[in-house]
């Protein structure tokens, strides 16, 4: 699929919903099929090309709040001419989500989770919940001056700001850092999902001109208007005049204005990256003990060599590794300072005139990444009742997905929440389980299962977390039932879907990037944090 953004992802919303064949997931290293950009799994979606007919589906879909809604409506048809030499799919959907504005719609939300600390041996970060950011409040607060530590209360008024505690349930926050637990600071609050109006339609022609010459082309179209919100807790700092008609008499006029100097961060390109060599071995093994069971066994081992990573000159490791080499280091690039000096001990290295003037962020051959593990598979299939009942059980271990990079401890994503440049969610186990019964000819029930293994809060071994350093393992529940009706010539289904049955809540989580409370990183990545989600509807073909 062609890239959606300059940065190189992808928009699956220009996949053609109502034409998708299947989805091939591949949990583990895929490299070997699908290019060393799979290293730690790969989906496939697969249209199918083949259609004919006509098919729709109509659905709704609410949370068990009462919020999130959504509608689906679809339509599309494959049809055959020019004496079946000729073939054209057409479809057509249309996709609404009113979103779900705050997070505080969630019990979980109320939390407001973070992490503290500094990450070092001496102030490890912690999880807390209930942390405050002592400079602002949502009415606002004066920082300096003979009113220092006064709060805007409701109308207006003036009021004493009231401080919480830097020693909190499970460490204590570094006394440079703005966050207390408890008292009357800010906190964030943030939108779980956006909303959505999209909008999309697919064509594609296929030609035999001759036996061995064919002719294909696709058009897609994707229109898509989403609105994402977040509820910031106070505005820039601002100035009080000595003469604002608000201040009290006995506050001092005399202000002591802090000069800040904001660094721009520039990302761009690099022509001199050279492509990434992958090395992929894979073995695999099926067993078939009997004619309804079989486990498949699928071991890969992949190592790729000038992996090409976006390296951030506002990193701390970069910074370090620069300022090490005084200057030597080709990280030195990314950090541009007024005299060019990078040797602390050097004249004027110090000075305001060598202060750092931009930032760089460009892609870099400068990495190797390896991992292994295995892919296991099982399926058993059997009868109830003389009905089939099938048992679908994917299991996937990669207990090592370690980054090195040049002049950096190395990194192993493997068991890790979260980790430097972005990096999300890795878990060294992945469980999924489908099981699907055929209660009448007319009548099918399915539940699946999801569970991740618990992780760690961070990739690298220089980062210290308080004991246990655990988040811990979470499993969801969907449950699905689907009804054949009579329509005519149609054959058409009513459908309800129940995704997180149980409405787990996400295990408490931080990201050691964004102490701010409440404002990213209150969860793992692909965790469930909408709840327990109804989706019923119709769909079918003719």
């Amino acid at each position: 699929m062609p890239m959606s953004t300059p940065e190189g992802f992808v928009d699956i919303d220009t996949i053609p919903q109502m034409l998708l064949k299947r989805v091939d997931v591949v949990t583990g290293g895929a490299s070997a099929v699908y290019g060393s950009d799979a290293i730690v799994g790969v989906a496939n979606f697969v249209t199918d090309t083949g259609f004919n007919g006509v098919k729709f589906n109509i659905q709704k879909g609410i949370s068990t709040y009462g919020d999130g809604g959504t509608v689906d409506m679809g339509l599309a048809g494959g049809f055959k001419f020019f004496d079946d030499r000729a073939h054209i799919l057409l479809g057509a959907t249309w996709r609404k989500d009113d979103g779900i504005d705050s997070k505080f719609a969630r019990p979980w939300g109320n939390d407001v989770r973070t992490l503290q600390g500094a990450g070092t041996a001496a102030s490890p970060y912690f999880p807390m919940n209930g942390a405050r950011q002592n400079n602002v409040t949502f009415g606002g607060k004066i920082n300096s001056g003979v009113l220092a530590d006064q709060q805007f209360l409701a109308g207006g008024t003036l009021g004493a700001f009231n401080h919480g505690s830097k020693s909190c349930a499970g460490g204590t926050i570094p006394t440079n850092l703005p966050y207390e637990c408890g008292g009357d600071g800010g906190y964030y609050n943030g939108q779980i999902r956006a909303t959505l109006d999209m909008k999309q339609f697919f064509a594609r022609l296929d030609l035999d001109i001759t036996d061995n010459l064919q002719f294909n082309q696709s058009i897609s179209y994707v229109d898509k208007y989403s609105v994402g919100t977040v509820n910031w807790i106070a505005n820039q700092s601002i100035t009080i005049n000595r003469d604002n008609a608000f201040l009290p008499a006995s506050a001092n006029p005399a202000q002591s204005p802090l000069n800040t100097i904001n660094v721009p961060t520039v990302n761009g390109g690099n022509p001199n990256l050279k492509p990434e060599i992958g090395n992929t071995i894979s073995l695999g093994a099926v067993f078939r003990p009997t004619s309804k069971l079989s486990l498949a066994i699928d071991y890969f081992d992949i190592k790729v060599k000038n992996f090409i990573y976006l390296v951030q000159g506002n990193s701390t490791e970069p910074q370090q590794v620069c300022y090490d080499s005084k200057g030597a280091s080709p990280y030195c690039a990314l950090v541009a300072r007024g005299l060019g000096i990078y040797d602390a001990n050097a004249a004027n290295a110090l000075s305001s005139a060598n202060a750092v003037t931009t930032w760089y962020q460009l892609p870099i051959n400068i990495a190797e990444q390896t991992t292994y593990g295995a892919d296991i598979e099982l399926n058993y299939r059997t009868s109830l009742n003389h009905q089939p009942l099938n048992l679908r059980v994917m299991a996937t271990w990669q207990p090592h997905v370690r980054f090195k990079q040049a002049g950096v401890v190395d990194n192993d994503y493997a068991g890790a929440a979260f980790g430097s440049n972005g990096v999300q969610a890795t878990p060294k186990w992945r469980v999924t389980a489908f099981l699907d019964y055929k209660v009448t000819d007319n009548l099918s029930i399915s539940i699946s299962e999801r569970w991740r293994a618990k992780l760690h809060y961070h990739s690298s071994p220089a980062v210290v977390v308080a004991a246990p350093d655990t988040i811990k393992d979470v499993a969801y529940t969907n449950l699905g039932a689907s009804l054949d009706v009579p329509m005519g010539r149609a054959k058409a289904q009513m459908f309800l879907n129940i995704s997180n049955l149980f409405n787990v809540t996400p295990p408490v989580a931080g990201f050691w990037g964004n102490p701010n409370p409440g404002q990213f990183g209150e969860f793992v990545a692909g965790d469930d944090v909408i709840g327990r989600y109804f989706t019923f509807g119709i769909r079918g073909k003719f």
